[in-house]
Order: structure tokens, then sequence, then C-alpha cells
């Protein structure tokens, strides 16, 4: 005993929507107490400021149609700003990442760099000021005191 069932054939309009724009996440991590990170977020609203050359630069990024960037500001004094915090191991603040790359902040002051690393034209240099000089420093002591 079979039976068949026979369904409709339903075709639907399909469209793909393909994205040329390259995803730019910015992660700044900062303290309401630093006077540093005073000078480029607004500690009050939870934004960035508009009159630095961060936010200039995001702006004009933007204008150009090649970019989608998010912005997300981390206060590492909140219980989960601070777990975010020790989780990528944050030494200083304000700490900047472009797509997970630690950049330094020197580059916040420079509206062009800024400018060409959000747009691919030149890639993050990344800031190697704490951990990684402290550390050769560290292995560099350590190496002469096993040869004397």
């Amino acid at each position: 005993m079979g039976f068949t069932i026979r369904l409709p054939k339903v075709i639907l309009p399909m469209t793909f929507e393909t994205s040329t724009k390259r995803r730019v996440i910015i992660k700044i991590y900062y303290s309401q107490y630093c006077p540093h990170c005073r000078k480029i977020v607004d500690v009050e609203k939870g934004e960035l400021k508009t009159d630095t050359p961060l936010y200039q630069a995001i702006e004009e990024a933007k204008a150009t149609g090649e970019v989608e960037i998010e912005v997300r500001l981390i206060n590492v004094d909140t219980p989960e700003g601070s777990a975010l915090a020790d989780e990528v191991g944050i030494e200083y603040i304000p700490a900047v990442f472009i797509n997970g790359v630690q950049i330094s902040v020197k580059y916040l002051h420079d509206k062009n760099k800024m400018l060409a690393i959000l747009l691919g034209r030149e890639p993050p240099e990344e800031d190697d000021t704490g951990f990684t000089k402290r550390l050769s420093r560290m292995l560099s002591a350590l190496n002469y005191r096993r040869w004397w």
C-alpha cells in the first residue's frame, strides 16, 4: 500500500548581497579616571569625542564607502570591561585594537595614519612598548646571568 505526495513547484526569487566593504572593528579600552582617555572618549556619554583625529579619520573612512566600521568602547572600571581587559592582556590605557591588533596610541593623534590603517592601505604596527619589551629585557637578563 503505497502513496505519493505531490508538492507544487515553487520558485522563489533569490538575491545575494555581496559586500565589497572591508569590516573594521575598533575596540578602545578606557577608564573614566584616566586623563589620557578623557582626551578621546567622553566618559559621561560613553562616546568618542568628535573633535579628535581618530573620530575624524573614522568619519572620512566611512564616507569613502570602502569600509564598514564598528567602534566598541570598553570601560575597564566595570566588572565586564575589566574581565575583557584581563582576557586580552591590557597593560595600560587607553588601549586601542583594530581588528584584534593593538596599535600604538600615538596614532590616535595622526588622522592621516589612522585613515590609512582603517582603509587598509597601511597595516597597523603592533604596539610593543608593553609586555614584549619587558619580556625581551627579562630574557636578556636571564641569559646574561646564566653565562656568568
